[in-house]
C-alpha cells in the first residue's frame, strides 16, 4: 500500500481520477481564520516500464477554490473527461443574504489555476450536503443537494457552468443530513444517489443516463437502536455492469454492505402501487396501449396514444397519467369513454400511463397499462456565423449591428444578446426574441458580443452561443474648435445684424453647436440652442456684449466638448460721436503738485454728450469722472508714469463708450 500526505489539516471531501491525466483530483474543506476554505490539489501516479502503478509523483500544489474566512466547506468534485474540467461544488456561507448557498467552480485539468468566476448554483432554501457526478450520456454535470429537508437535484453544462433545466426532486422525504453520495454507472448509463432521512434508514434515486428520476427506494431499513442512531454515513460505488454497493454504519458501530442493481429498488419504470390480482373474466383487459410516433421523439411533437380493452362493462372509462421526472406522475385526462390522449411530452425522460375501469366502477382501476420510459430529444440548434456591418477597430459613436445566423433546433429560434465592457462587465443589452441581429454604441475601449440561441419553448439558459471575440473602439480625436469670427469689426451701431461662424473638427460623427449670448444689463443667454448649423445671426443690444460657441459629438451627453468666446465688444446707439479730442493744458513733464486740466470735445453723433474720465497710475486704471456733461477734468498726477483716457457717449446710451482717447502716458516729476 502507499500512502502520502495530501495536506496536514483539514477534512476530506471528493476525489476523482483523470485517466487522460492519469491523476487522482481531490477537495478537502480546510480550517481557517473564522471557519473553512475548499482546497485543490492533483495526485499524479507513477507508473514503471510496463505500465503498472508503483506509487504517486510529486503532489500538485494547494489550490484554494475559495478564500472567503468563513464556513465555506464540504466540497465534492466530478470530472468531464472529453473538457477536462473539473466541476467543484461545495455550501458555505453567503455574505450577500447571511445564509447558507451552494457554490461551484470549474477548474481547468491542465491548469486549475485557471478557474471560472464563482458560481451562485442556489441561493437561500439552505442547500447543504452537495455531491456531484458527470453523465456522458448528455455531457453535462448532475449536482445534489438536501434543500428544505429534500433532496434534489440539476444539471449543468461543462465550461460554463450554466445550469440546465429546472431543479427537481430526487428523494422527497424530509431529510436529516441530506444528499451523501453519489455514483454513476458507466454500464447501464444510469446513477444512484443515496440519502439519509428523517427515519434515519438509508434511501436511495434511481437516475436515467439523462439525470432524470426513475424512482424512490429504501436502501436500507435497519431502525436505529440508540438515540440519533440509524442507518449513518452512506457511501456507493458502481460496478460499470449495472450493480450499486452500498457501505453505511448502524448506530456508529457494525459496518453494513448492500448490494442492488439498477433496476432495483424500484428501478425502471416507475409505476403506480401494483394491480390486483388477475381480474375475474368480467373486468376489463387491455388488449394494447400505443403511440402514433416513435422514440425519441423530437420537442413540440405532438403524440397521441390508444389504448384498446375489452370486457367489463360497457362504456368502458379510461383515465390517462404523464410522467416526467420534472412533476412526477400527473392525472392528465381524467376517466372518460375517450379511449385516446394526445399531448405534448417534454424534454427528456416521459411515460404513460392509462387506467380502465368498467362503467359504474368506482374501482381506482380494474386494469392498466403503461408505455414504458420514453426520450423526447431536443434538437439542438447551431450558431454558424455572428457577424459585425463594420471592421474593426472602429471609432467610439460608430453604431454596430451584429447579426447571428444559426440553423437547425426547434423554430422559431429564439436569440440573447449580451455586451461586456471592462467598466460595465456582462450586460444583457437584449432579452430573449425572435430577432437575430442587434445594434448598440460600443463605449471605447475593449468589448464583446455574445448571443445566445435557445429552441421555441425552451426553458434552458441557452442551447447554443457564439461570441464576436474581443475588438476594439477607438476613443475619437477631442473636439477642437478652430475659428470663431464675426462677420463685422466692433464697435457697431444698434440694429445692426451680426454673424457669428463657429469652424471645429475632431468628435466622434457629426458635431453640433449651440449659441449664448451676454449683454451687461441682461447677463448670459441661451439664444441657439445644439443642432447643425454653425453660425448664429443675431441683433446686439446697446452696450458690452459677448457671444460663447459651445460644441460636442451628436450622441453626447456632456454640457459641451468644447467651447470658445467672442470676447467683449460694443454695441453703439444710433447716431453715435464718431470721436473725441483730448487736450492737456499743461506740457509734459510736468512738476508734481501741478493741476492739471484735460478739456475733450466729441465730433460727430446727434448729442448731446456725456464724458468719462479715467487715469492711469502705477499701472491700475481708476475712473475720476463718471459720466456727465462735463468735457474737463482737472486734477494732480502723482510722480511718476500717468495717463488719461476720455470715453464719451450719446446720453441715454447703455453702452460702455461710443469713441475714446488718450492722452498717452506721460511724466510727473518731483
Amino acid at each position: 500500500m502507499t500512502r502520502t500526505a495530501v495536506r496536514t489539516t483539514g477534512n476530506p471531501g471528493g476525489i476523482v481520477y483523470n485517466p487522460v491525466r492519469k491523476e487522482f483530483a481531490v477537495v478537502w474543506e480546510e480550517s481557517a481564520t473564522g471557519g473553512f476554505d475548499p482546497k485543490f490539489r492533483t495526485i499524479p501516479l507513477t507508473r514503471n516500464g510496463s505500465g503498472v502503478v508503483t506509487g504517486f509523483a510529486t503532489l500538485g500544489p494547494v489550490i484554494s477554490v475559495l478564500t472567503a474566512n468563513e464556513h465555506q466547506g464540504r466540497p465534492d468534485i466530478a470530472l468531464d473527461p472529453d473538457t477536462q474540467q473539473y466541476f467543484v461544488v461545495f455550501q458555505g456561507d453567503d455574505p450577500a443574504s447571511s445564509s447558507l448557498a451552494l457554490f461551484g467552480r470549474m477548474l481547468s485539468a491542465s491548469d486549475p489555476t485557471q478557474m471560472s468566476s464563482l458560481m451562485y448554483l442556489v441561493k437561500g432554501g439552505f442547500p447543504v450536503e452537495a455531491a456531484v457526478t458527470y453523465l456522458p450520456a448528455i455531457g453535462r454535470f448532475a449536482a445534489f443537494w438536501r434543500q428544505s429537508g429534500d433532496v434534489v437535484g440539476r444539471l449543468y453544462v461543462p465550461g460554463t457552468g450554466a445550469a440546465e433545466g429546472t431543479i427537481y426532486p430526487v428523494v422527497a422525504r424530509p431529510g436529516t443530513d441530506g444528499a451523501a453520495t453519489v455514483a454513476y454507472d458507466s454500464g447501464t448509463g444510469k446513477a444512484m444517489v443515496v440519502a439519509m432521512n428523517d427515519d434515519y434508514r438509508t434511501y436511495g434515486a434511481e437516475l436515467s443516463s439523462s439525470g432524470a428520476l426513475l424512482s424512490s427506494f429504501p436502501a436500507s431499513s435497519a431502525p436505529p437502536t440508540i438515540p440519533g442512531g440509524g442507518t449513518l454515513f452512506p457511501q456507493l460505488a458502481a460496478t460499470g455492469e449495472g450493480e450499486f454497493g452500498l457501505v453505511y454504519t448502524i448506530d456508529y458501530k457494525d459496518v453494513y454492505t448492500n448490494l442492488f442493481s439498477a433496476t432495483g429498488g424500484g428501478g425502471g419504470d416507475p409505476t403506480p402501487p401494483p394491480p390486483p390480482p388477475p381480474p375475474p373474466p368480467s373486468t376489463p383487459v387491455i388488449t394494447s396501449f400505443t403511440s402514433d410516433v416513435g422514440f425519441p421523439a423530437t420537442l413540440h411533437t405532438m403524440v397521441t396514444f390508444t389504448a384498446t380493452a375489452s370486457g367489463g362493462t360497457a362504456p368502458l372509462q379510461y383515465r390517462f397519467y404523464t410522467f416526467h421526472g420534472s412533476t412526477g406522475w400527473v392525472i392528465a385526462q381524467d376517466y372518460s369513454s375517450a379511449n385516446t390522449f394526445s399531448y405534448f411530452p417534454k424534454a427528456g425522460t416521459n411515460a404513460v400511463q392509462v387506467w380502465v375501469r368498467s362503467s359504474g366502477s368506482s374501482a381506482d382501476y380494474e386494469a392498466y397499462k403503461s408505455s414504458g420510459m420514453f426520450e423526447v430529444t431536443t434538437a439542438t440548434p447551431t450558431v454558424t456565423s455572428l457577424t459585425s456591418n463594420v471592421a474593426f477597430p472602429a471609432q467610439a459613436g460608430t453604431q454596430v449591428t451584429f447579426t447571428a445566423t444559426a440553423s437547425g433546433g426547434v423554430a422559431p429560434l429564439q436569440y440573447r444578446f449580451y455586451t461586456y465592457h471592462p467598466s460595465t462587465g456582462w450586460v444583457i443589452a437584449r432579452d430573449y426574441s425572435t430577432s437575430n441581429s442587434f445594434s448598440y454604441f460600443p463605449l471605447a475601449g475593449t468589448n464583446v458580443v455574445q448571443v445566445w440561441v435557445r429552441n421555441s419553448g425552451s426553458s434552458a439558459d441557452w442551447d447554443a452561443y457564439r461570441s464576436s471575440g474581443y475588438f476594439e473602439i477607438t476613443a475619437p480625436p477631442p473636439v477642437r474648435i478652430t475659428s470663431f469670427t464675426s462677420n463685422v469689426p466692433f464697435p457697431q451701431p444698434v440694429n445692426t445684424p451680426v454673424t457669428f461662424t463657429a469652424q471645429a473638427t475632431g468628435g466622434s460623427g457629426s458635431l453640433q453647436y449651440a449659441f449664448h449670448v451676454f449683454n451687461k444689463n441682461t447677463g448670459w443667454t441661451l439664444v441657439q440652442d445644439y443642432g447643425s448649423d454653425n453660425s448664429l445671426t443675431y441683433f446686439p443690444a446697446v452696450g458690452t456684449n459677448a457671444v460663447q460657441v459651445w460644441v460636442r459629438s451628436v450622441g453626447s451627453a456632456a454640457a459641451y466638448d468644447a467651447y470658445q468666446s467672442s470676447g467683449l465688444f460694443t454695441i453703439t446707439s444710433m447716431n453715435a460721436p464718431s470721436s473725441v479730442s483730448l487736450v492737456s493744458d499743461t506740457p509734459f513733464p510736468a512738476k508734481v503738485n501741478t493741476l492739471i486740466t484735460f478739456t475733450a470735445n466729441a465730433a460727430g453723433g446727434s448729442g448731446p454728450y456725456e464724458y468719462r474720465f479715467v487715469s492711469y497710475y502705477n499701472g491700475v486704471w481708476t475712473v475720476l469722472q463718471d459720466y456727465s456733461a462735463w468735457n474737463t477734468f482737472a486734477y494732480f498726477p502723482s510722480v511718476g508714469t500717468n495717463a488719461v483716457q476720455v470715453w464719451v457717449r450719446n446720453v441715454g446710451s447703455t453702452a460702455e463708450w461710443e469713441a475714446w482717447n488718450s492722452s498717452g502716458l506721460f511724466e510727473i516729476t518731483p
